[in-house]
């Protein structure tokens, strides 16, 4: 996505290719294909886009579960994620990333605990378990 918002230039049309990589279904991809070319009557940002196996940068058309992952290199989302961290002394870096991952369970399990939607005892079971392993900092 990155070389198609320097090809462009456009918030519009980045925003909406990222709509159409984030699709989960067929019919929502075509959707946001569609939405991608009435922004403008130039076709070429999407004859640009497709030129591009979809399967490399779309969610709902790659053979592989991508857990909603849009970036072939799993680093990328570590790095993006960890970016304060690195800037720490070396030291203190493992108990930041303790601390991060322990936040962001706790975040999760707020999330999880406000479903409304029915959860299987299993579900309940390991939500239960990974709150209680989560250290308060």
């Amino acid at each position: 996505m990155e070389n198609f918002n320097s090809q462009f230039k456009n918030k519009k049309l980045k925003k909406q290719a990222w709509f159409i990589a984030n699709a989960l279904t067929d019919a929502d991809f075509d959707t946001q294909v569609s939405r991608l070319n009435n922004l403008t009557e130039n076709q070429n940002h999407w004859n640009w886009l497709s030129a591009v196996e979809c399967d490399l940068w779309s969610l709902v058309k790659s053979p592989v579960p991508r857990f909603g992952i849009l970036t072939s290199n799993n680093v990328e989302s570590v790095d993006s994620r960890l970016s304060l961290i690195q800037k720490l002394p070396v030291l203190e870096i493992p108990l930041s990333i303790k601390k991060f991952v322990c936040e962001t369970r706790f975040k999760d399990f707020c999330k999880a605990s406000l479903w409304e939607h029915n959860l299987t005892k299993y579900a309940i079971k390991k939500i239960t378990n990974n709150y209680a392993a989560t250290e308060i900092f």
